[in-house]
This record gives structure tokens, C-alpha cells and sequence, in this order.
């Protein structure tokens, strides 16, 4: 058991010092750095509350897009979720968090949560049987702009989330507003 605690622990530090990393690179300042790296790291501990209150088991994404969600849009009315309310294993858990999060401070600086009435829809879905990826989180909201593809945000997005879960992401962004589609392997889901 101590040997799984350490073994998560470095895996976890590793994450948190990549993140690190990663935001310096494209904050502007200081003030910036610590505001992105802050939310990203609080992002984090929200998901490994989840799944620490499960004795490590996982976390529903219906609890997951509430936690990642709340600290932006406290009410939640402005996110609907359609779909079976899966459940994530620990790893899934982590990086989905962390999708969700770069997805809500996103949208509440340019996209459908930066007005009152703006609505952002999460809708799950299995995918046929067989297929490898098998599960599709979207993400769509009808106004916004995403992260600058030169930003660590789109990177985490396109390709460091579906890496880890091993899946596959689409970030779109055209006149109907902003959409991600993140798949992941039936391995990252009960």
C-alpha cells in the first residue's frame, strides 16, 4: 500500500512540475503564470478529491464537470449534461479534470459562459461496440474563441489529455460557436 501512495505521489509531482513547465512558457508575466498555474493546480486537487473519496476507485463525470465547473459558474445552470454518467477511473479522472477546467476558464473569458444566458452542453456517448476508442465526452458551447493554439491550454487539449487517455481530441471553433470531442479507452471507464 505505501509503495502505491509513493508510486501515485511522483506520478502526481511529475504532472504538477510538467504543468509548471508548460504555463511559464507562454504567460506573459508573473502575475499571469501564477493565475494559470493556480487553476490548473487547484483543478487537480478538485479531481483527486473526487477520487480520494473513493478509495481510489474514480470519480462520475457528472461529479467531475460539477467540481471543474462551480469555481467559474457557481449556480451550474448554465451546463447541461446529457448522457450516461460514467465512471472514470483515477488517470481519466485526473486529465478530464483537467480538460474540463481549461474548457470552463475558456469559455467564461470568451465563449458561452462569459454571458449570463450562454449555455455550454456536455453530452456523453458509447460508441459501437468494438471500437477502440469506445467513449466520446463533447463539449459544445455556441459562442467562443478557445485557447491560441500557441497556448499551453490548446496543447493540453489536442494532445496531452488524449495522450494520457489514450484517445483521440477534436477542438473546432467555426460560426456556431466552440466544440471539443475528447474519446477515451474502455480501459479509463467502468
Amino acid at each position: 500500500l505505501l509503495r502505491e501512495v509513493t508510486h501515485r505521489s511522483k506520478n502526481l509531482l511529475a504532472i504538477v512540475t510538467s504543468l509548471a513547465t508548460q504555463t511559464s512558457r507562454t504567460a506573459g508575466s508573473t502575475e499571469e503564470f501564477l493565475r494559470r498555474f493556480n487553476g490548473r493546480l487547484q483543478s487537480i486537487s478538485r479531481s483527486q478529491d473526487l477520487v480520494t473519496e473513493t478509495n481510489w476507485r474514480g470519480a462520475r463525470l457528472s461529479e467531475l464537470i460539477a467540481t471543474q465547473v462551480a469555481p467559474y459558474v457557481p449556480e451550474g445552470s448554465q451546463v447541461s449534461v446529457n448522457g450516461p454518467d460514467i465512471y472514470l477511473k483515477p488517470n481519466a479522472a485526473l486529465h478530464v479534470g483537467l480538460a474540463l477546467h481549461e474548457l470552463a476558464v475558456s469559455s467564461v473569458r470568451s465563449g458561452g459562459l462569459s454571458a449570463p444566458s450562454g449555455q455550454v452542453t456536455v453530452t456523453v456517448r458509447r460508441l459501437p461496440t468494438g471500437s477502440d476508442p469506445s467513449l466520446s465526452i463533447r463539449w459544445a458551447e455556441d459562442a467562443g474563441a478557445g485557447p491560441d493554439t500557441g497556448e499551453f491550454g490548446h496543447v493540453l487539449l489536442t494532445r496531452l489529455v488524449p495522450a494520457a487517455v489514450g484517445g483521440t481530441a477534436a477542438l473546432t471553433v467555426d460560426d456556431g460557436g466552440l466544440g471539443y470531442e475528447l474519446t477515451l479507452l474502455r480501459s479509463e471507464y467502468e
